[in-house]
């Protein structure tokens, strides 16, 4: 029997899909690379990969990037204070969330909930 590699790049994209709606779902968790793996019953090495095979980053980053295109929703919409944002992405010290997003963003996250910046990097733009 076999199996071609578009058959396999099928089963990797839809495991993908499910590694980043269970992301997309649990941002509010604390999700390291072991904790998604364990919940898939995979090896972290495996995950790691095949979102990095679907979406260009390392899982680490995909979940941190994806945590920040959640606040940067949250400061715009809401009245939430970047500290209250900072708990609800799982990133309770505001300090590090801080240098997480200027890292990511390229922006504090004060200049979204002081201008109400209705743009959005172009990096977190396809997460």
């Amino acid at each position: 029997i076999s199996i071609s590699e578009s058959q396999i790049r099928g089963v990797n994209n839809q495991k993908a899909d499910e590694i980043l709606q269970y992301i997309h779902s649990h941002y509010d968790q604390k999700l390291t690379n072991r904790a998604i793996a364990k919940h898939f019953n995979y090896h972290e090495n495996y995950i790691s990969s095949i979102i990095l095979k679907y979406t260009g980053l390392p899982l680490h980053q995909y979940v941190l990037k994806y945590k920040m295109h959640v606040a940067i929703g949250l400061l715009q919409s809401t009245n939430m204070t970047i500290g209250e944002v900072a708990e609800k992405v799982c990133i309770p010290d505001i300090k590090h969330f801080s240098k997480c997003f200027i890292r990511i963003v390229g922006t504090p996250p004060s200049h979204f909930k002081v201008s109400g910046v209705e743009h959005m990097s172009n990096e977190l733009k396809c997460i």
